[in-house]
């Protein structure tokens, strides 16, 4: 009987082995796709890869091969385009996979949007567990330069060194633009109308038109402008009786290449001069030339000086201020200093002449997304109070403030110092002011009154008073706001007619608003404030207006 079963038992288990586990239906056509693309021949590799997804819509490593072999096929706008859709479906179907990651950090490598590859790569690095490969590529950009995915260098940083030709030809160009009346200017919205020196509402094509020192570099490979002006007669269509006239090739290379306008920018620019042509302060076009009055051009007393200088993938982050302009023979033309200012710049080279490139109040339109370092500081960020104690100086700019002292101080338990102003009238009295993060807080000691504070503790103590009316006043720094905790005051009933007895004059006592006795007063102000181990303010250093200033633009 065993024996009439062995041949059965051999035949079920071919059977079972030709039941096996077969291969999934787009394995082949996936397998074909990859020798395609590692032969070179992109299109059969995307008729593959596409035959794979048409079988499995789910398979992230098929939408990667079709995304590599539209890159192969070359690098027209619609292959990038549709290996950029390709990597991101590869990335929505499987967030872990890698060769997505830095598929469509490639595309954007070349497309020249360096700053996208860069936060593509950072958003996938926790994704990936931290890849080697991706955090290779971080470093990569960071340090200054990319290559695409064949090894073709794409970028590399036009580093500018301090004190160099090129970093002083940058303050000359923040001079022009502040001058040309664009400090408002946001390029986020191409038609912003700025208000001018004159009053006047202009766009980024009308100061460039009216005001010659918003960008006085050189232009579109030439060493000056195609520029006609004349005093002394009208223009073509008598518009002026003093007129300057541009070509529109000059003017709009600038828009293009320094100021960053779109062709659809400049084409909305240009639509702008037509609709108030009958405006007698707007340019016309004419014959492929910009005309416009000419009703004076001038500058200013101050200067730009840059103040930090932060480079990021192809740009650099400015922060600038508007200085005293110091002629040659060391006279000072002006006493203020105006700013802080922000600009994004970028270094460009075009037709082996070097540019710079501004970007301004971004984020960038048309897909270039720029996260701003210096827009994004946290509150313990040195950046971030200096600039908020100039900007605070610079809004309530005055003969006392001026003239006052000040010193930086620590009340609460963080690394932002508070800024103490004393007035230098006794009678005007002084601040404290602190930095929440967001904006600076402050709060007025009254005239005749002095400060001692417990360093890094939150509290601080001001007294003061006159003529027999004396005030005594605890305050707690906490979470970047002011509160008064206690309060005391003593002094005669009536000041006009002060009592005495055999210790001297008969005072009242409140404090907290109830009456008390000297001891009692003295009790609770002892209790609510350790003056022995507090500072008084006078024991520290104390700084003019100027040298503060000095101080916070470091």
């Amino acid at each position: 009987m065993m024996k009439r079963l062995l041949p059965f038992i051999f035949c079920f288990i071919l059977l079972l082995a030709s039941c096996g586990p077969k291969a999934p239906a787009w394995q082949e056509q996936y397998e074909l796709g990859v020798r395609y693309l590692s032969e070179g021949n992109y299109e059969e590799a995307i008729i593959a890869f596409t035959a794979v997804i048409e079988i499995d819509s789910k398979q992230a490593p098929a939408f990667v091969g079709r995304g590599n072999a539209y890159i192969g096929l070359g690098e027209t706008e619609e292959n990038l385009a549709a290996a950029q859709a390709d990597y991101e479906q590869a990335i929505e179907l499987e967030e872990t996979n890698v060769d997505a990651y830095l598929g469509l950090a490639d595309v954007y490598i070349r497309q020249g949007n360096y700053v996208k590859a860069l936060e593509t790569l950072k958003d996938a690095l926790p994704k990936t567990e931290n890849n080697q490969s991706i955090a290779d590529k971080i470093q990569e950009i960071e340090n200054g330069s990319a290559a695409d995915s064949s090894g073709n260098l794409r970028w590399t940083r036009n580093e500018v060194e301090e004190d160099s030709e090129a970093y002083e030809d940058l303050e000359f160009f923040l001079n022009n633009f502040y001058y040309g009346g664009l400090r408002e200017y946001d390029f986020r919205n191409v038609n912003t109308k700025i208000t001018d020196t004159n009053g006047y509402k202009r766009n980024i094509l009308e100061a460039m038109l009216y005001d010659p020192l918003c960008y006085a570099g050189l232009v579109n490979g030439k060493d000056s402008w195609d520029t006609e002006s004349d005093w002394n007669h009208s223009d073509p269509q008598g518009k002026w009786y003093a007129y300057a006239s541009r070509s529109c090739e000059d003017v709009d290379w600038v828009l293009e290449h320094i100021m960053n306008c779109s062709t659809s920018d400049i084409a909305e620019l240009k639509e702008t001069l037509i609709e108030r042509k009958d405006d007698e302060m707007t340019p016309y076009i004419l014959d492929g030339r910009y005309y416009w009055g000419l009703y004076g051009v001038g500058g200013g007393f101050q200067e730009a000086v840059i103040t930090e200088f932060v480079p990021y993938v192809n740009y650099y982050f400015v922060t600038y201020e508007m200085r005293p302009w110091v002629d040659e023979y060391g006279n000072m033309w002006d006493n203020t200093i105006s700013g802080p200012y922000f600009a994004v710049v970028e270094r460009k080279t075009i037709d082996n002449r070097d540019y710079w490139s501004l970007y301004y109040h971004c984020s960038l339109t048309d897909g270039r997304i720029l996260t701003l370092p210096t827009g994004e500081v946290s509150a313990q960020d040195e950046r971030a109070w200096r600039r908020a104690y100039l900007s605070y100086l610079q809004d309530n700019t005055s003969f006392e403030l001026t003239e006052a002292d000040f010193q930086l101080i620590y009340i609460d338990d963080n690394d932002i110092p508070e800024l103490w102003i004393c007035y230098p009238n006794i009678a005007a009295g002084s601040q404290v002011c602190t930095f929440n993060g967001k904006t600076v807080q402050d709060i007025y000691i009254s005239e005749y009154g002095t400060l001692s504070y417990i360093e890094r503790g939150g509290y601080f103590y001001t007294e003061g008073g006159h003529m027999d009316n004396y005030w005594d006043g605890i305050y707690q720094l906490k979470d970047g706001q002011f509160t008064e905790i206690a309060h005391g005051d003593f002094g005669a009933e009536d000041n006009t007619n002060v009592q005495f007895d055999e210790n001297g004059p008969i005072y009242q006592y409140i404090w907290n608003g109830q009456s008390v006795s000297e001891t009692e007063y003295q009790q609770e102000l002892e209790a609510s404030f350790d003056l022995a181990s507090a500072r008084d303010i006078f024991d520290g250093p104390i700084s003019s207006y100027n040298e503060l200033r000095q101080n916070l633009i470091k």
